[in-house]
């Protein structure tokens, strides 16, 4: 017969406390679910189930998931378990990554009982490629022409990034103020249009940009001379002239935003080969105020 004490009992009572949960954790087998392909999924879980690992998942218990699939002559493995562990390995057949997924089964680890295995780390997505980025800018001013004739007009220019340099094009339009030069004594009336291909290399200069760059294009120029004939009648003289045409300039812009920046352009430009020296200068010196702006 056994007699219980009253200083026995209370102790009892702990002792049993304590002893529940390593009971219920004694109660969960060691699990590995394994997802996949078929036939190696059904070879591992039959040779799981030989070393006495379920594989079905168990309420409140842990398990191991792994994913198994052929790589050409091997098998790859991809495991985790409850305690966030990650890992992958290739392994030569079936029996081998029983063994691995075995491992990973036990509840507790000590150190170095596992084989080596490579940590999954994801890479970081690697960075998008780069858009083409493209400068439009539209600019008014004045130009002094080789005439000393004041001329007045506006522009357009568009390019894009080719490394450090924007390639592109732009398209200036202008007219004769007749404010100044031959023209403020003379009847005539002219207006000009350049189409040039562009080459530029902007230069950051902390908030501001230094742009200088060159150009090459075609020039036209339309002149109408107002005279009187002998009866004092009006008589108009029509003239063009078309030319090959160059031009230097120097942009300093000042940023804006992100993508915005106020800019004043200084250029020079002349015809190289024209079709009619006598229609009108032959080169002018621009001033110009304008804004650029970043499109991606």
């Amino acid at each position: 017969m056994i007699a219980w004490s009253d200083v026995g009992r209370p102790t009892a009572i702990a002792l049993l406390l304590l002893a529940a949960p390593v009971t219920a954790r004694a109660e969960c087998p060691p699990t590995a679910i394994a997802e996949g392909d078929p036939a190696l999924v059904s070879d591992l879980a039959t040779r799981l189930a030989a070393s006495g690992i379920a594989t079905t998942r168990a309420p409140d218990c842990p398990a191991v998931t792994v994913q198994v699939e052929q790589r050409g002559p091997q098998v790859h493995l991809r495991l985790a378990d409850a305690f966030q562990r990650r890992g992958e390995r290739d392994v030569r057949d079936v029996a081998t990554a029983a063994a691995i997924v075995a491992s990973w089964t036990m509840q507790v680890i000590d150190e170095g009982s596992l084989p080596a295995l490579r940590t999954e780390v994801t890479p970081p997505p690697p960075p998008p490629p780069p858009g083409r980025s493209w400068m439009i800018a539209a600019s008014a001013g004045s130009a002094l022409a080789s005439n000393t004739a004041t001329w007045l007009g506006g522009g357009l220019a568009i390019c894009t990034r080719v490394g450090p340099l924007c390639a592109g094009g732009s398209a200036l339009a202008m007219v004769d103020t007749r404010a100044t030069g031959d023209t403020a004594t003379v009847l005539v009336d002219s207006w000009a249009l350049i189409g040039l291909a562009t080459l530029d290399l902007p230069v950051r200069l902390g908030a501001l940009t230094l742009t200088p760059g060159i150009g090459a294009g075609y020039g036209y120029q339309h002149l109408v001379a107002h005279h009187m004939d002998a009866s004092h009648n009006p008589l108009d003289v029509l003239q063009h002239d078309h030319a090959l045409r160059g031009m230097i300039h120097a942009a300093l812009g000042y940023g804006l935003s992100a993508h915005a920046e106020l800019f004043v352009d200084v250029a020079g430009g002349a015809a190289l080969v024209r079709s009619d020296s006598t229609a009108g200068p032959a080169g002018a010196g621009w001033l110009a105020l304008g804004l650029r702006y970043e499109v991606r």
